[in-house]
């Protein structure tokens, strides 16, 4: 296993902004070098803002999607924010080919990020512009025939879907 991509927080994104920009080819490729070191146990923590369980598990959950395999069980860790918990669901909806859930997640999802990004903390923070996970998912979701590219909000400017490939 070769730990380049350093966490298993940093692997999510890192798959995350693949999807959006490179496609799922190069997003598979980039899941096959998503884990922890051995020594992950000194840096995972609930509060660890390196990574927490929540961001393992969502990571390893994309990772196995990716790679066609079974994720494991979710919602072992509990959700850190509504986000996470709506990112967790549409990662479920997606295992489950659940369109209806799908798409009920990422508008919800969309919400949230709106408000959030809205708060006195976010917005100067460009992380904030794009919802990376929402369209990440939507790009996961679209390359499975879960959900057709018409389906997708388009007057969300978090979730710009031109921007994706």
């Amino acid at each position: 296993m070769d730990y380049s991509l350093t966490n298993s927080k940093r692997g999510l994104l890192a798959m995350q902004l693949t999807l959006m920009c490179q496609g799922l080819d190069t997003a598979r490729r980039v899941a096959g070098l998503v884990g922890d070191p051995p020594d992950a146990a000194t840096y995972i923590g609930e509060d660890s803002v390196v990574c927490t369980p929540e961001d393992q598990e969502l990571a390893y959950f994309l990772k196995a999607l990716l790679l066609d395999e079974t994720p494991g069980p979710a919602g072992q860790a509990g959700p850190s924010s509504e986000g996470r918990a709506f990112e967790r669901m549409l990662l479920e909806a997606i295992w489950a080919g659940d369109r209806k859930v799908f798409l009920h997640s990422l508008r919800q999802l969309l919400l949230w990020y709106n408000v959030e990004r809205q708060a006195k903390e976010h917005r100067r923070d460009l992380s904030w512009w794009i919802c990376v996970p929402g369209l990440g998912c939507s790009v996961l979701a679209v390359s499975r025939t879960l959900i057709g590219p018409d389906e997708l909000p388009k007057s969300e400017t978090c979730l710009p879907v031109a921007l994706a490939r």
